[in-house]
């Protein structure tokens, strides 16, 4: 039943569903796009950690591709990670595909002594 002179709810639907849609594209593509304060919010440092790791012993996500190829790290890598780095950062732990090449290391502790093999050791500050 219609009231005359009254504006039904069905008309205000579609302009307000287009202005919310607008804001958040606007929002979306323009004001957090340029915001450098985005990668902080979702990680990025955990996430290029975990690249720079898999890049290093050749297995696992790099951080450039979709579809990550199964094969295991290179037998002469090794990486020696601080375990304030790994336990700061779970995406790091997710990211990083082999973890029989990795050596959590304590702040401040010694080295395993050296090997043949070639070796990347991350340290925080």
């Amino acid at each position: 039943m219609r009231v005359p002179g009254k504006l039904e709810i069905g008309h205000l639907t579609l302009p307000l569903l287009a202005l919310s849609l607008a804001f958040t594209g606007y929002d979306y593509f323009v004001r957090y796009a340029q915001d450098e304060s985005v990668r902080f919010w979702f990680d990025d440092a955990g996430a290029q950690l975990a690249a720079e790791i898999n890049r290093f012993t050749g297995a696992g996500w790099t951080g450039g591709e979709w579809i990550v190829p199964d094969r295991p790290p290179a037998p002469d890598r090794h990486v020696y990670l601080d375990r304030g780095l790994w336990q700061g950062f779970v995406n790091t732990q997710f990211l990083t595909s082999h973890h029989s090449a990795l050596t959590l290391i304590k702040t401040g502790g010694e080295l395993p002594p050296p090997s043949t093999s070639r070796r990347c050791s991350c340290s925080g500050p």
